[in-house]
């Protein structure tokens, strides 16, 4: 009887540890993972449409997704992400909340040229390749 009720009472603390563990520390990172390759795609799509003479409302909506897009990456920097992932973020020279500030401006911009100029930005905040 002792050993079950030991094994009940492992079983019960590796099944809370292993919850907390994904919920607060891997969950995280991948979201934010996930984010980043989204906004990069966006960012993409919105480069090559900006090369046209003229933004037709798909592209317009897709460039004030990046409002949305910038909301959530403050989001987790503030709140999400654990505190060892953020400095790890800042030692690689990755900034994501300048990038966010960058994309609430770019959301607002419809000049190809300066257009061009915030997702270079955006992308070197956020260390994305080309």
């Amino acid at each position: 009887m002792d050993s079950v009720v030991w094994g009940v009472l492992v079983g019960f603390f590796l099944g809370s540890f292993g919850y907390i563990l994904t919920r607060f520390i891997i969950s995280p990172v991948f979201q934010y993972r996930k984010l980043k390759k989204k906004i990069a795609a966006d960012l993409k799509i919105i480069e090559r449409s900006s090369r046209k003479d003229v933004l037709n409302k798909v592209d317009i909506s897709r460039i004030d997704g990046l409002r949305l897009h910038a909301k959530v990456l403050i989001h987790q920097m503030e709140l999400v992400l654990p505190l060892w992932f953020r400095l790890s973020l800042e030692r690689q020279n990755e900034n994501p909340l300048e990038a966010a500030s960058e994309m609430m401006t770019l959301s607002g911009i419809r000049t190809p040229e300066h257009m061009e100029k915030r997702i270079l930005t955006v992308r070197r905040y956020l260390r994305i390749q080309a």
